[in-house]
């Protein structure tokens, strides 16, 4: 005999074997009756107990099978992520000699395109976003133009590691100059072998002391210094009294504020104690001098 129940998740099929009956013997009649009513019962108990084995085992699947579409999905865009890095650049030149970003005034925008995966970039493209700071339609003087790439690869080819330089420029005109400013950003497109146009970036402008680290655009703004240079420095020791023969570190940080690139940066830094008598130097170096450690968007030394 078969007997079905349907539950709210999935229908259960239970077969019940060895339910015999024999007409012609009343004994064997009420036997039979009651080994039915034991089996009816068995059932019964059963039911609900199996029923809900078989809910949530299915509930169980369905989590898991969530879970690994969740993974292989998250996965998969971690990796495209990971395959190329834009970063874009922007530098000033002060036509005018006033110092101040105006009419005129000209921005050279350098991108960077660099291939982070360990597979070749085919049919590589850069397109550029370039609006006024007030959300109005602005148009490059110069478009984006493949410059270079320090492997030696061909426009549009990124071998392993290597990175391509594009070039757009703009000159500020009316139109600028009532927006209040420009803002431009870059995003380059790939192939990897096999596929088309499955790899992006969208570039940063590599200044994450603004509390922005990706996807931020170069913001230039009328009236900004097209020059200008903050130096900050600290004590590792601060707010304690010296005593003698302590040693004391002390961070120098140089940041151009400007809108221009900056080059033939020196730092010298003289010591004196509270009777203005010079204090030596004993390290880190020998003799004892400012070294230069990094920059925090690659330039080298005397660079910013």
């Amino acid at each position: 005999m078969l007997i079905t129940s349907t539950s709210r998740h999935s229908k259960t099929l239970f077969l019940v074997s060895n339910f015999t009956c024999t007409v012609n013997e009343p004994e064997n009649n009420l036997r039979n009756q009651i080994n039915s009513l034991k089996k009816v019962t068995l059932f019964k108990l059963l039911k609900p107990h199996h029923s809900v084995l078989t809910t949530g085992i299915t509930t169980l699947l369905h989590f898991l099978i969530s879970i690994t579409f969740f993974l292989l999905f998250s996965f998969s865009v971690f990796s495209q992520s990971q395959v190329i890095e834009v970063t874009s650049f922007s530098n000033a030149i002060d036509n005018d000699g006033d110092n101040e970003i105006g009419i005129g005034d000209t921005i050279t925008y350098l991108i960077k395109v660099e291939n982070l995966s360990s597979e070749p970039i085919s049919n590589l493209t850069v397109s550029t976003y370039f609006t006024g700071s007030d959300g109005t339609s602005q148009s490059l003087s110069s478009p984006v133009t493949w410059d270079s790439s320090n492997a030696g690869s061909v426009e549009g080819v990124l071998s392993v590691g290597e990175t391509a330089i594009y070039i757009a420029t703009y000159t500020f005109d009316n139109t600028g100059v009532s927006a209040g400013g420009v803002s431009f950003y870059a995003v380059a497109t790939g192939s990897t072998p096999g596929q088309t146009n499955n790899v992006s970036d969208t570039s940063d402008n590599a200044n994450d002391s603004d509390g922005n680290i990706l996807n931020d655009s170069n913001v230039t703004l009328i009236g900004d210094s097209i020059t200008d240079i903050q130096v900050v420095k600290i004590a590792d020791s601060a707010g304690q009294q010296p005593t003698v023969g302590d040693e004391w570190t002390y961070t120098i940080t140089v940041t151009n504020t400007g809108s221009a690139d900056l080059t033939n940066i020196i730092v010298n830094d003289v010591v004196t104690d509270n009777g203005g008598r010079t204090l030596a130097f004993v390290s880190p170096a020998t003799p004892p001098y400012i070294i230069y450690i990094n920059s925090d968007q690659g330039s080298q030394e005397g660079s910013l």
